[in-house]
């Protein structure tokens, strides 16, 4: 009679794949957004593939803290893949770069009598009146005469330059001149009569 062995096996399976993110949005219309990855879970070394959408161009990663840096706003997708071919349960998680509307400064309103800037030559009545929008946040304003507000007065013919800079270090520029008319001149001419 032949005796056996009873050999129990027991199989285990890695734990489920969990991906936690965040996102860094591009500041200025350029590509400085990042997405930072942290990975737990399944079997083994990570490997980290991520993609946009529109432009399908994809690039890698390997571990478990990884940053995928240098991101355009879009819309992107990333798949985390352990040693045995594991994926997360979405297999492919979606995200989005965001970025602010481009920062711009309008003109409102310029000074003008009769075509200029000031009423009379060498007059500092003249002012600026302009309107900012886009970027992100608040706005500090920084013109070539020292002022620190959004509109100026009592200003005299020249021209004025205007730094915007929004709370992501965003920076727009305008030049603005103040004209003034040429001045007022009487000559005197005397007759003679013998």
């Amino acid at each position: 009679m032949c005796e056996t062995d009873e050999i129990l096996f027991e199989i285990n399976e890695p734990s489920e794949i969990i991906v936690d993110f965040s996102t860094v949005n591009s500041s200025c219309n350029a590509n400085d957004g990042s997405i930072s990855i942290n990975i737990e879970g399944g079997d083994g070394e990570y490997s980290t593939f991520m993609g946009e959408l529109e432009s399908g161009v994809i690039s890698e990663q390997i571990g478990d803290n990884i940053v995928f840096e240098n991101l355009s706003a879009g819309d992107y997708y990333f798949s985390p893949i352990d040693q045995f071919g594991c994926m997360c349960e979405t297999q492919e998680v979606f995200f989005s770069i965001e970025e602010p509307d481009i920062l711009e400064i309008t003109t409102e309103t310029i000074s003008e009598y009769n075509g200029y800037g000031v009423s009379c030559n060498d007059s500092n009545d003249g002012f600026i009146d302009i309107n900012v929008t886009g970027g992100y946040g608040l706005y500090s304003f920084e013109w070539s005469n020292g002022e620190i507000l959004e509109d100026i007065s009592d200003l005299g013919a020249e021209i004025y330059s205007l730094v915007v800079t929004d709370e992501n270090g965003c920076i727009e520029t305008l030049d603005i001149e103040i004209t003034e008319p040429t001045i007022l001149e009487i000559t005197e001419t005397v007759s003679e009569y013998n």
